[in-house]
């Protein structure tokens, strides 16, 4: 640093060490002007020095640091080589397996063409062996005639006889293999109706019933109803399969009158194609050691129909039940059911129809109407359904054509129309499931066209415009509007 201190004037004793400093009345003495002067060479001298001490900074620790940093770096990146090595050899292996993977794949897909043929040669053989059963039954005259059209048979399980003709009231058969027996003698008419008194405790097997009754569509079928002509329903009490059709006559089968009990497991209707109703009044009821469903339908066609009193299914043993119906690759038609005390009263599974109609289910204790799984479709012109928790879908179902629709809106303008969905591609139920945003306190109102939606019952017409209007004076920054559309039926 440059010496300041040799810039100073000298000052002598007697010469130049009196200061005068100027007044308004006289200038002062050079004196004066000498003290000042040296006087700043000191501030200066002091400022000086003590800006340069603070400008003095020690970088060597953070040069020690960098350094070690260096040599980790260094470290962690032979390391990282290391492992690349190991990964390549590894990834090698991988392909190694893949290829094997490919090679027993072409394998097996081999095997399947095989199994495949193998499988249309046995279903040939198999089509080849029903009709030589039928020949054979034709030969042996078993269905060379009919019953009368209609006709009624009558089966009392308490009292009476297999002797009898099972023709009338007063002449029932006693069992239901004797009932089966004389059915199988002859062709089914149109119309059969059996008046069944007590108690089936067995499945009810009609596999070998035959008809020339051949007439398009079900409503046509030759038709088979269970029923009883007293005060009291008649009982189908047992755990397994309800009943067994031939696969060559599909009927239609109603049960009418009638209380089902499944006993430790469920009623089954299994691969039937015969089509079954189900007619008040019909009580459903289970064991308490059944831990699935009340009545099971895989394959088949079953329908729960009323006009007026329900179709009532219980759960009196308290049993853990995952539903009172379960339908595997089926159609199921509800119109108006009670149930109670049954957490869910229809799975829909593999692609099952579901289809709700006419009334209004009674529900107590029940907190799942219809639980739609893999690829299962649910049918209904019962719109107040959509917006209630107690319908469960999984990803690969749908109701009504199910459709997510969400818009989202910044900054709208308020007190005019904004137009969501333009001109629609057909008829929809709307039903507008919530919102969410920034806003302050939103008010809105939903269109169709000129008319506002709740007037129309939320329908929205094929070609019609769905729109909202923000009115007041709200101040809305962005919002979501979230819609479920729904194939209006």
């Amino acid at each position: 640093m440059v010496d300041y201190q040799n810039r100073k004037v000298p000052i002598f004793t007697g010469i130049n060490d009196a200061p005068i400093a100027p007044t308004s009345s006289s200038g002062g003495n050079i004196s004066h002007f000498y003290d000042l002067f040296n006087t700043l060479i000191d501030l200066l001298q002091a400022d000086i020095s003590t800006i340069e001490s603070a400008a003095a900074v020690d970088y060597s620790t953070d040069i020690t640091n960098l350094q070690n940093s260096v040599t980790t770096l260094q470290t962690t990146t032979g390391d990282n080589t290391t492992s690349i090595s190991s990964n390549s050899s590894s990834i090698t292996t991988n392909i190694a397996s893949i290829n094997t993977l490919n090679t027993n794949f072409t394998n097996l897909q081999t095997s399947v063409t095989n199994n495949s043929t193998s499988i249309s040669s046995l279903d040939g053989r198999v089509t080849t062996t029903e009709n030589d059963i039928i020949i054979i039954n034709q030969s042996l005259g078993g269905i060379a005639e009919s019953f009368p059209d209609p006709s009624f048979f009558y089966l009392d399980l308490n009292s009476g006889s297999d002797s009898n003709d099972g023709l009338s009231a007063g002449t029932p058969f006693l069992t239901l293999g004797k009932l089966i027996e004389t059915l199988n003698s002859k062709n089914l008419p149109q119309s059969l109706s059996i008046n069944v008194i007590g108690t089936i405790t067995e499945t009810i097997d009609l596999s070998r019933l035959t008809t020339l009754v051949v007439r398009k569509g079900k409503n046509n079928r030759a038709s088979i109803t269970f029923t009883t002509n007293q005060a009291n329903n008649f009982m189908i009490n047992h755990g397994g399969e309800l009943i067994k059709t031939n696969p060559q006559y599909p009927l239609r089968i109603a049960f009418t009158k009638c209380d089902f009990f499944a006993d430790g497991e469920p009623l089954k209707i299994i691969n039937s194609n015969s089509f079954f109703e189900f007619v008040p009044p019909c009580n459903f009821d289970t064991s308490a050691s059944n831990n699935e469903e009340i009545l099971y339908g895989e394959n088949t066609d079953i329908k729960f129909q009323t006009f007026g009193s329900d179709l009532v299914f219980n759960n009196s043993n308290s049993a853990d039940l995952t539903s009172a119906i379960k339908l595997v690759n089926a159609q199921g038609k509800f119109e108006k059911c009670t149930v109670n005390d049954i957490g869910t009263f229809v799975i829909a599974d593999e692609r099952s129809l579901v289809i709700n109609t006419f009334n209004s289910h009674v529900m107590t204790n029940v907190t799942t109407y219809y639980d739609l799984r893999n690829n299962s479709f649910l049918r209904t012109n019962r719109y107040s359904i959509f917006g209630e928790p107690e319908i469960i879908m999984d990803g690969t179902s749908t109701m009504n054509n199910f459709i997510l629709f969400d818009k989202t809106l910044t900054k709208p303008p308020l007190n005019s129309s904004i137009t969501l969905i333009d001109n629609a591609p057909k008829d929809y139920y709307v039903d507008f499931n919530g919102w969410s945003g920034v806003t302050v306190n939103m008010t809105y109102e939903l269109y169709a066209d000129g008319d506002t939606l709740s007037s129309q019952n939320n329908k929205l017409a094929k070609g019609r415009d769905l729109s909202i209007n923000f009115s007041g004076t709200t101040s809305i920054d962005h919002v979501v509007l979230g819609f479920h559309l729904h194939d209006f039926v």
